[in-house]
């Protein structure tokens, strides 16, 4: 037992693979000194020698196939094409605008085609209107082309959702006209939108029953607009190019010129202005009155001035309660008027003269 020889394991399933030697490999170890693109500049005239000239002819000779040939000349510009392929050329592309724009070929009339009696109408006609001044809405209409009949039923419309004197000047009106059934008769109207007032927009629409009128309320934001900023060289100026419309800062300078003189209101001075502010949900802005008067710094001290309307009559009032001062008839002193204007006898000298003042006793 101790001379027997140990028991061997083999494994069958790791074989190593060998690889099968392509024909270029073959090929290489059967011609070891072949050389397809050997040196043109050494060993002149030998059989490796002549064996890169003929590869090097034939890959110039694979170029030259390649090459669309020497018969077509290139031209340095383009040479003007001849009459029939000009046409050919403009029917394939877009005319300038001031030629008209045009595209294709224009064609002969055949046996198909046929003269038209009479010019054809647009089946719909849009356009605006604008109301003039002391001109009605009906006249308005009517001028635009509208019947009367018609003209009158959207006149009567809308002044049942609103008075017709209210409508202002310069008002837009956008009007749709429908197809007519013949050229003497007027068209017909099909639409008609306008802005009635700031917070709301009507519109005519035509139904099979007849006209009908549509009211389309517009929100309206009423967040007053407050702007500041300092004094600068010019009161006005600065406060136009803060943003504040002209109506608003003259409105300012009357206000404070009845607490402060302007001439003393420093450069360093900040004013605040607000004023009333209706924004509708379409993006128009409309302003309005003068609220609040405010000026800090510059030597004027601090002046805040509220405005407080009352039964149509507008006043100013500061922090402190007290209203603006006004100029008005009085008297200068108390008392009664013991001579009034005109000839007076004097009562010790007895002449007559002309007295042209008051007397108060």
């Amino acid at each position: 037992m101790e001379q027997a020889g140990g028991a061997a394991a083999l494994s069958f399933g790791r074989g190593v693979d060998v690889r099968t030697p392509g024909m270029i490999e073959r090929f290489r170890e059967r011609y070891p000194d072949f050389e397809l693109i050997p040196d043109l500049g050494s060993r002149i005239g030998s059989r490796e020698w002549f064996r890169g000239a003929a590869t090097c002819a034939g890959l110039c000779a694979f170029v030259y196939l390649l090459s669309p040939g020497f018969e077509r000349p290139i031209f340095g510009s383009v040479p003007s094409a001849h009459a029939a392929s000009a046409d050919l050329m403009r029917a394939q592309s877009i005319a300038p605008l001031d030629k008209g724009g045009v595209t294709g070929t224009r064609l002969a009339a055949n046996r198909l085609v046929s003269s038209l009696s009479d010019t054809p109408e647009r089946p719909i006609i849009q356009h605006s209107v604008t109301l003039g001044s002391g001109g009605g809405l009906q006249a308005a209409l009517a001028r635009a082309g509208v019947a009367r009949n018609e003209a009158a039923t959207a006149a009567d419309l809308i002044g049942g959702a609103m008075a017709l004197g209210d409508l202002k000047s310069g008002t837009q009106l956008d009007l749709t006209l429908g197809r007519r059934v013949d050229k003497s008769a007027p068209r017909p109207l099909e639409k008609l939108a306008f802005r009635a007032r700031f917070d709301l927009s009507l519109e005519l629409v035509r139904t099979p029953t007849g006209l009908a009128l549509n009211e389309i309320p517009i929100a309206v934001d009423h967040t007053p607009l407050r702007i500041r900023g300092r004094v600068g060289e010019s009161l006005y100026r600065s406060a136009r190019a803060a943003g504040a419309p002209a109506r608003a800062v003259e409105a300012y300078i009357r206000s404070i010129a009845t607490r402060t003189p302007i001439g003393r209101v420093g450069s360093d001075a900040e004013f605040d202005i607000i004023v009333e502010q209706a924004r509708a949900a379409t993006g128009e802005v409309q302003m309005g009155n003068l609220l609040y008067a405010g000026l800090t710094g510059g030597g004027s001290g601090k002046l805040q001035l509220l405005r407080w309307e009352e039964e149509g009559k507008v006043s100013w009032y500061d922090g402190s309660g007290k209203g603006e001062r006004k100029g008005q008839m009085a008297m200068p002193a108390s008392g009664r008027i013991s001579s009034g204007f005109g000839l007076r006898r004097h009562p010790v000298l007895r002449f007559t003269r002309m007295h042209k003042g008051l007397d108060i006793a």
